[in-house]
């Protein structure tokens, strides 16, 4: 990998968190409008969303080799870190390892590639929210904001962008 400077591969951590959230929201903003869609531009917009939101998610948290963003590569004390998230997110190793395979499965034989897997098993976006929050507000506090720069909190981020996407669809769909 090629070196970048530990302050620009923090800044664009939060990037990928943002576009997480930001898709993840117009994900929710339309699942919460109406989960029936027949039209297919929108029924394809929202499986964008979806599928943006795992490839931003395994980013940060898939595979760390040869991955800038990923946590084990920003985060200045691994070992602190991930029992931290753990613990503020409600999961267990072995809880966190299945959401991590199950989202890099969906990466590799679903949004990545189309294999021969007849099945799609999505993994629960929430759970991925909650691990993406942290890992975000963690940047936030312990990199970024003792430099003098300011950024909103990832829950007030992912509000502003719930409200955006609602407004967007009534939008389009009136």
């Amino acid at each position: 990998m090629k070196k970048i400077s530990s302050d620009r591969v923090a800044h664009r951590a939060v990037l990928v968190c943002c576009s997480f959230l930001r898709n993840y929201a117009y994900y929710r903003a339309m699942k919460s409008k109406d989960n029936n869609y027949t039209n297919d531009f929108l029924i394809t917009t929202q499986n964008n969303f979806m599928d943006i939101s795992i490839l931003e998610w395994c980013k940060c948290f898939g595979k760390a080799h040869n991955n800038y963003y990923h946590w084990r590569n920003v985060v200045d004390i691994p070992d602190k870190f991930f029992p931290e998230m753990l613990n503020s997110v409600g999961f267990d190793e072995y809880r966190f390892e299945e959401y991590r395979i199950a989202a890099l499965r969906q990466r590799d034989k679903f949004i990545a590639h189309l294999d021969e897997e007849n099945i799609m098993y999505i993994p629960r976006l929430r759970a991925l929210r909650r691990t993406i929050t942290f890992y975000y507000d963690h940047i936030i506090d312990t990199k970024l904001c003792s430099k003098g720069q300011h950024f909103i909190k990832s829950s007030q981020f992912y509000k502003h962008c719930v409200r955006i996407g609602r407004r967007r669809l009534e939008n389009i769909i009136a």
